[in-house]
């Protein structure tokens, strides 16, 4: 009975609550209101993928390289090069008016191989070489040879790329799809050698080509720039440039960096 007495005299006191529940010290109640409010102020921790998320999303922060194509542990060099290649830089130097120069130039030995291959063949390295030998006694300028590049690129690319591209627009088509396509571009016109591609930044990336003779002589490299520059342009990309890295110390390699916008 005094038991029962003693836990409704309890009920009374508390408001009706059961349990022992003091009223709270004004200090203590300050106190555990403070620690909410800085729990609530504090940073919250952004996990590994968001903060890589936001660093692509502004181009002017750094950007971790991507090995989009690696280049093989062993490399045989190029013993061939698709006329392709060569004819369509042969119809260029037609369209501005420096065939006739480049005839008295090339190496007599290879002259007929290079003027009279119209089908589609393979031609050896040392037919391309005196092709690209007499390119450069041409000397043109850097914004010349980077033109006959696009021209030339524009050509080899048009049935192979111009395919792909009307097909990745469905997609949602940007250089990358198409850059990713090289390595297959590279087995159209090469026989041997290698290509290696990275990526270096949200519209940036390098192209190491590697065991290829040509890369030996200035208007192939200038011109394949402009090879490489039309494609990204075909996969949407604005004011393209697209210039060598290097060639100190290289033998038979040539490293280009590209970016647009």
């Amino acid at each position: 009975m005094h038991t029962v007495r003693a836990m409704i005299t309890q009920l009374a006191a508390n408001g009706g609550r059961r349990g022992c529940c003091r009223p709270e010290p004004a200090s203590a109640h300050a106190k555990r209101c403070a620690d909410a409010h800085v729990r609530q102020a504090a940073p919250r921790k952004v996990s590994a993928s968001v903060s890589k998320a936001v660093v692509l999303a502004y181009p002017d922060q750094q950007v971790e390289p991507e090995i989009l194509h690696p280049l093989p542990v062993t490399v045989t060099p190029v013993t061939s090069v698709r006329s392709t290649l060569i004819q369509s830089s042969l119809t260029t130097l037609r369209q501005r008016s420096l065939f006739d120069r480049y005839v008295e130039i090339v190496d007599a030995r290879y002259r007929a191989t290079l003027l009279e291959s119209l089908a589609p063949e393979w031609l050896a390295i040392d037919a391309a070489r005196a092709h690209y030998e007499a390119c450069d006694a041409l000397a043109l300028s850097s914004a010349e040879l980077l033109q006959i590049g696009e021209s030339v690129g524009e050509r080899i690319q048009g049935t192979f790329l111009g395919t792909l591209s009307r097909k990745a627009r469905m997609m949602g088509l940007t250089p990358w799809v198409l850059l990713a396509q090289f390595q297959r571009l590279w087995e159209r016109l090469m026989q041997g050698g290698a290509v290696g591609l990275t990526k270096t930044g949200p519209k940036d990336c390098t192209v190491d080509i590697r065991r290829l003779p040509l890369c030996d002589y200035g208007y192939f490299r200038a011109a394949f720039c402009g090879v490489i520059s039309s494609g990204i342009k075909l996969g949407a990309g604005k004011s393209v440039t697209v210039r060598v890295a290097t060639t100190s110390g290289y033998s038979n390699r040539c490293v280009m960096k590209c970016s647009w916008v």
